[in-house]
């Protein structure tokens, strides 16, 4: 199956090709062009056989005696006679349609292989609906004892194995469409199975595992080769030309114009050396500044090098003017206690108040601050209103420091993306 499966996709890449080609006046007009020399020598060929047929063993003899002009007489002769025997009709679609031979021909080929590739279709459906469906189920796989179940086994395979021995001897005959290839390969398969009944009277001695291992030794050995052989053979002849036909065109083109070129390089060799160089530099800057450059700064930043990370504030920085923060309160509560609170101030109210002030609370300064507030004059000469003030300013840095952080660790887990995406634009800028 998938020998046919592959060998119909071949088949339907050159039917594609010979829809291009009739689809197309241009491509048929190059066709045309492509396949006038092997026309041509074909029609020489057939005239030198007509000339040759025509005069016989006896005409070597008598020309070989005769003079020139005799010898030279019978030659218009001969194909002269030779052109006459040609149809008129064919000699008028000739000189009138110079393509028109092409499309008949391309026409013939296309036909062809789409009734080989119908072929292979249908069997490839056959194979799967006749040799690879067995039609029993899981249990009745497992009963091998059952004796019906093991004959209903047996003749399956057996006709599986013959349906692929005919289906690669009968596959590349293109003288039937789909439907009669079909039936010659069931009343085929049908005939053989008769045939091996009636010599051994016995369905148990007719299908032998021995037979039908050696059919698919045969299958092999044999079939496979034949049929890869002349289905590729088929292809060969109804497929596209070959490459000689196709390309010697361009190919006489070329060698024809080569001495030009060579002129054109060797008085423009200087602007030639130039451009080469010009293009080598350009790969070079762009492997380094397009490939390698980001590559390593993308590794780098994996890598979590300190190079490559994206650093708007110090690391200490926040720790230290927090801390600077927390020292500025417990001081001015020390200083400076409220009404009604103990002078002694213990441990556990400053590491309460340590705790607070991490958190942003500021209340004993926001409320001294309050109070002085009422005197602005008194608290300024007593100092607590301007003191109250810079921790307040010392609070807005610490939150400003905060706030920048929190955008310096998203752009850091973003490090990649921004790589990838402002790289680029940053070299294209500094270029």
């Amino acid at each position: 199956m998938n020998t046919f499966l592959e060998r119909t996709l071949g088949l339907s890449d050159e039917i594609w090709y010979w829809d291009e080609i009739l689809g197309s006046n241009w491509y048929m007009a190059l066709y045309t062009l492509q396949t006038s020399p092997s026309r041509l020598w074909s029609r020489m060929k057939e005239v030198y056989t007509r000339i040759k047929r025509y005069y016989g063993a006896r005409t070597e003899l008598e020309l070989n005696m005769a003079p020139l002009s005799a010898r030279w007489a019978k030659f218009y002769k001969s194909v002269w006679h030779s052109i006459r025997e040609r149809s008129p009709e064919y000699a008028k679609l000739l000189m009138l349609s110079p393509s028109a031979a092409c499309i008949s021909e391309a026409q013939q080929k296309r036909k062809c292989l789409v009734t080989m590739r119908g072929i292979h279709a249908s069997s490839i459906g056959i194979l799967i609906g006749q040799c690879f469906s067995f039609g029993l189920d899981d249990e009745v796989m497992h009963a091998a004892t059952y004796t019906p179940f093991k004959k209903e086994w047996r003749d399956t395979v057996y006709k599986s194995v013959l349906l692929m021995d005919t289906m690669l001897q009968t596959a590349t005959t293109l003288d039937t469409n789909v439907n009669e290839f079909e039936d010659r390969l069931f009343t085929a398969v049908e005939n053989e199975i008769a045939s091996m009944r009636n010599q051994t009277y016995d369905d148990e001695a007719a299908i032998r595992p021995q037979l039908i291992i050696e059919r698919l030794i045969h299958i092999l050995q044999d079939r496979f080769p034949n049929y890869a052989a002349s289905s590729t053979a088929l292809i060969g002849e109804w497929g596209r030309p070959s490459r000689l036909i196709r390309y010697w065109l361009p190919a006489s083109t070329i060698l024809l114009s080569s001495s030009t070129v060579l002129k054109i390089i060797t008085s423009r060799r200087a602007e030639l050396l130039s451009w080469i160089l010009e293009f080598g530099s350009t790969l070079i800057d762009f492997w380094s500044n397009w490939v390698v450059e980001p590559v390593e700064k993308l590794i780098g930043t994996i890598r979590h090098d300190e190079k490559s990370e994206i650093a708007i504030i110090s690391k200490n920085s926040l720790e230290a003017d927090r801390a600077s923060l927390e020292r500025m309160v417990v001081d001015f509560v020390l200083d400076r206690p409220e009404s009604g609170q103990r002078s002694l101030v213990t441990q556990a109210d400053i590491d309460t108040i340590t705790t607070k002030v991490k958190e942003g609370d500021l209340t004993p300064v926001l409320r001294a601050y309050e109070r002085d507030l009422r005197q602005p004059f008194v608290g300024t000469v007593r100092g607590d209103l301007v003191r109250a003030l810079l921790i307040q300013i010392q609070k807005t840095k610490v939150d400003v420091e905060i706030a920048i952080g929190g955008i310096d660790a998203l752009l850091k887990s973003q490090e990649l993306v921004f790589g990838y995406v402002l790289l680029p634009l940053y070299n294209q800028y500094e270029s």
